[in-house]
């Protein structure tokens, strides 16, 4: 399992390091090809209209976060201004946390009978009912947190599935798989972490519901 374990941290220690380069290639054109008064003009100041922006790029960037970080560093000796950079950030790193529901549920709704069929072999009663009910709710729920709407609601519906997929799904396959079901256990127990503190803390100022009623 030692062996299994090294070589899984060696493979994504591979996968990452190509988009630490890719950002640092990015960050040196960067410097070359823009103007840091253009930068400077556009991004300089905070604004409802910045901040959209840059959380728009953010929830739909394919880049790993590595990639932005050295492009980051750039940015800001340029002139961008750090309370939009960061809100960058937050939207890409927020965005992966209730993604993973919203692309799941999109997927269960495609494909229907993926999610009948393992609730069916998971001795579920009423799996088609159950399976509309757990793709809507990742979908309506993950959106919700997406916008950081009543967190204190929101997330617990998530929670709830992340619980019983660890207990019905995975810790038997501990048996089975051990290094898999670990690594997906420990996934499922991070995510509850995640929102369970958002649960707590509540929407940062730069939620979108915190925005608006600003306006």
């Amino acid at each position: 399992m030692n062996n299994q374990l090294i070589s899984t941290m060696g493979n994504y220690a591979v996968a990452i390091v190509p988009w630490l380069v890719v950002g640092t290639i990015a960050a040196y054109f960067l410097e070359k090809r823009f103007n840091k008064n253009t930068i400077t003009r556009y991004f300089g100041g905070i604004s409802l209209k910045r901040l959209t922006v840059v959380q728009a790029l953010g929830m739909i960037s394919p880049l790993s976060i590595l990639s932005f970080l050295p492009i980051a560093e750039e940015l800001t000796q340029m002139g961008f201004n750090p309370g939009v950079l960061l809100s960058f950030f937050i939207a890409e790193r927020a965005w992966d946390l209730q993604s993973f529901f919203i692309i799941s549920g999109l997927m269960k709704l495609f494909n229907q009978d993926l999610i009948t069929g393992l609730l069916t072999d998971l001795g579920f009663p009423a799996a088609g009912f159950l399976g509309w009910l757990v793709l809507l709710t990742e979908i309506i729920f993950g959106l919700l947190v997406l916008i950081g709407w009543k967190l204190g609601i929101s997330v617990w519906p998530l929670v709830i599935i992340l619980v019983v997929a660890v207990i019905k799904v995975y810790v038997p396959q501990l048996s089975i798989n051990p290094l898999v079901a670990t690594i997906n256990i420990l996934f499922h127990l991070t995510t509850i972490a995640g929102f369970i503190t958002l649960a707590l803390a509540g929407p940062g100022k730069l939620a979108v519901t915190r925005l608006l009623s600003r306006e």
